[in-house]
């Protein structure tokens, strides 16, 4: 055999190995080198510009490596990430219309939220989905997938938790997206499949989201008494999603005593332990989720979001006299 027809045979080979390598190694640096760093930083708009940036690339080669499969979950889902803040500002704006009687507003800010909870749906969903195909969900008593690694059972969590989201997104606009209903008892069923204590009460935390949405459905627990187990937890690590997870239902079913107590909470705990370095992104992202809920109590009762520096308090309180600031614009025209 020549040296040239051995060389061609090798060049043929490479090619044909040369995307699962290549996928290989971008799924390898997004798991090993970026999401460590992103989560260090606490940046949320950092993180979820990351993953639209690089989720396309990283979905291109997801059909022919398993590593890039599975980044794919999180770029997918650090770009679903993206929605959360747009769809606050227009919830946000609504109520301010509403309040104000500006019909008009609240019509132009309604038809708003109701294309960002499409897209935002479309891709928590799609961020779902690759977790199906990346590790599998055990159906009734299947066993769980392996995950071996830390990057794997954050992977796992994650891509549990869009899908509760996508339905949470889809819900408003009538189903549009077509998301399942029978994820949210999928994502029960998976989340034992997480160490409850190693990932700070989190996936307690997402179990208790869908038993509060679903009291009566089969082998639903007690959710308001996880959740409290579950804040607990996430203080205690100081990685606080559960707050996060329980403000935000609490929210969507009403209990209102149960919403002021875990934004208190939260506010109290953020203000006393910083959070944990490796982890900071989603403490910072947690505590986002929080002020939101606040803010959408402020908005309803004053016009505005919640006062600078001011999480943790109500429009109801009574306003201690370091929390009062002067009326800038009356001064100035006293002027």
């Amino acid at each position: 055999m020549t040296a040239r027809l051995v060389a061609l045979i090798g060049a043929g080979l490479l090619a044909g190995g040369c995307n699962k390598l290549v996928g290989g190694v971008l799924a390898d640096t997004t798991s090993d080198l970026v999401l460590p760093k992103v989560m260090e930083l606490g940046d949320v708009g950092l993180g979820c510009a990351s993953g639209e940036a690089f989720g396309g690339m990283i979905a291109a080669y997801s059909g022919v490596s398993p590593k890039a499969l599975k980044a794919s979950v999180m770029t997918t889902m650090s770009a679903a990430m993206c929605l959360d803040e747009p769809v606050w500002e227009a919830e946000l704006e609504l109520a301010r219309a509403m309040k104000a009687g500006d019909v008009t507003g609240a019509k132009d800010a309604d038809a708003r939220l109701g294309r960002l909870h499409e897209v935002a749906a479309e891709r928590y969903l799609e961020a779902h989905s690759i977790l199906r195909d990346a590790y599998g969900i055990p159906a009734p008593g299947e066993d769980c997938p392996k995950l071996k690694h830390t990057a794997d059972q954050l992977t796992y969590m994650l891509g549990l938790s869009a899908g509760v989201l996508a339905v949470v997104h889809d819900l408003p606009i009538a189903g549009r997206v077509g998301v399942p209903l029978s994820i949210p008892a999928e994502v029960v069923r998976a989340a034992d499949c997480l160490d409850d204590d190693a990932w700070w009460g989190a996936p307690a935390a997402m179990k208790a989201s869908v038993w509060a949405l679903q009291p009566t459905a089969p082998g639903a627990g007690d959710a308001w008494a996880t959740f409290e187990a579950s804040m607990a937890k996430g203080e205690a690590a100081r990685v606080r999603l559960p707050a996060a997870f329980t403000a935000q239902t609490a929210a969507t079913v009403g209990h209102t005593e149960a919403l002021r107590k875990a934004i208190v909470r939260h506010a109290h705990a953020v203000a006393t332990d910083p959070p944990d370095s490796r982890w900071r992104m989603l403490d910072v992202y947690a505590s986002r989720i929080v002020r939101f809920e606040s803010d959408r109590i402020w908005t309803a009762a004053t016009g505005h979001r919640t006062p600078f520096g001011a999480l943790g308090t109500f429009p109801d309180d009574e306003a201690p006299e370091d929390l009062v600031e002067p009326d800038l614009l009356d001064d100035l025209l006293a002027d």
